[in-house]
């Protein structure tokens, strides 16, 4: 459920390419037979479920339908002037079911360069904050998304080769785009792919699945537009998928919204240039102005972070995932990025200055390292 105006963000990194240097509701509503327990349909069918509007509270941004009785979280998560993050997070009663669209989490990437190295975010200013990685095929981003998504839900997280469906929706707006690009001579650079995961928690055995799309932004740049993905007991993937679908089909964008950021894209823009020039002097006010936007902006989604302490894990941090790095820490302060293992176990050796994925002591010198939150 991407917003549109991402592009500004590849305009950017562009000029910059060669410098050195949730809100929460309680339940969509009161009441409604899907409220304490996980969905049980008839036929697989969702005629018998109530659907209400949410309003993304945030920036006003989009509404959507939700069931009726579910706990429902999320809106337009801001990190810049072109950096607007859509999310809408649903999840039953019992938490045996839960659904999102959107993650606030994923961040655009830009193409790693000699002054922005894979994992770093990219200096843009107000505009954003874009993440330097290469470019990922749908699949391969599926599975790491999958991990990072996931591992807090599920206890034990196993891949599977399961031959899941994809979402309707999403992947036949997927299908459309990419067909009309090649009707008009164009080759782009664009992905779609999933990963199904066994999830097993004291909820019971449950199925995880993620479908993404990657896409190409120009040479620099690249986004995820789609993240889709939910965590259901295997009798209930069907009405899932199809609660997952309607969703999606229900995301209407505020036109006043949209005027509102075309307005400050083309802001941005005006800010880059002027930023990638050196210039800055000639448009002091409106650099002051736009930085206080961003401030403002960003505190949405530090207060949305102060509110759920019990569900930041969920928005762990991505480059770590990315990059396959775990943030320790050692018995006397010191942290250590170690490289992810199978085990649930790390140690140090200050000697050797080694690290070391075990679940016992690998041998004398070792200190047991803790993982920490970053």
């Amino acid at each position: 459920m991407r917003a549109k105006g991402v592009a500004v963000l590849c305009f950017v990194c562009l000029a910059f390419a060669g410098c050195g240097g949730g809100a929460t509701n309680g339940g969509a509503s009161s009441g409604g037979a899907t409220a304490s327990t996980s969905v049980r349909a008839n036929g697989n069918s969702t005629s018998h479920i109530h659907w209400v509007k949410y309003q993304d509270p945030l920036e006003q941004a989009f509404t959507v339908e939700v069931p009726d009785g579910w706990v429902v979280r999320g809106g337009m998560f801001r990190m810049g002037m072109s950096d607007h993050r859509p999310m809408v997070d649903i999840t039953t009663q019992d938490a045996k079911i839960n659904i999102r669209l959107g993650d606030v989490a994923v961040p655009p990437f830009s193409i790693p360069t000699q002054f922005h190295p894979p994992g770093t975010i990219v200096d843009i200013g107000a505009v954003g904050q874009p993440v330097s990685e290469d470019y990922m095929e749908a699949p391969e981003f599926a599975e790491l998304y999958g991990k990072a998504r996931f591992s807090r839900l599920c206890e034990t997280l196993t891949p599977t080769q399961a031959n899941m469906p994809p979402p309707k929706h999403a992947k036949g707006d997927f299908d459309e785009a990419l067909g009309k690009a090649r009707q008009q001579g164009a080759n782009p650079e664009a992905s779609d792919g999933a990963a199904t995961f066994d999830c097993g928690s004291v909820l019971g055995r449950r199925t995880a699945y993620d479908y993404v799309q990657t896409a190409m932004l120009g040479t620099t740049g690249w986004i995820v537009p789609t993240e889709d993905s939910y965590v259901a007991p295997p009798d209930q993937l069907q009405i899932v998928r199809d609660i997952l679908d309607h969703i999606e089909a229900s995301v209407q964008y505020s036109p006043e919204w949209q005027a509102r950021q075309d307005e400050t894209d083309r802001q941005a823009i005006a800010y880059s240039q002027a930023r990638a020039r050196g210039r800055m002097e000639e448009t002091y006010r409106e650099v002051q102005q736009a930085q206080a936007k961003m401030d403002a902006m960003r505190s949405q989604v530090q207060s949305f972070e102060a509110g759920q302490a019990r569900e930041r894990s969920q928005f762990q941090g991505w480059d770590d995932v990315i990059n396959n790095v775990t943030p320790t820490i050692d018995p006397f302060g010191n942290e250590h990025d170690v490289t992810t293992g199978s085990k649930y176990g790390y140690w140090y050796n200050p000697g050797t200055n080694s690290t070391v994925n075990s679940n016992t002591m690998p041998g004398p010198g070792y200190q047991k390292l803790t993982v920490i939150q970053r």
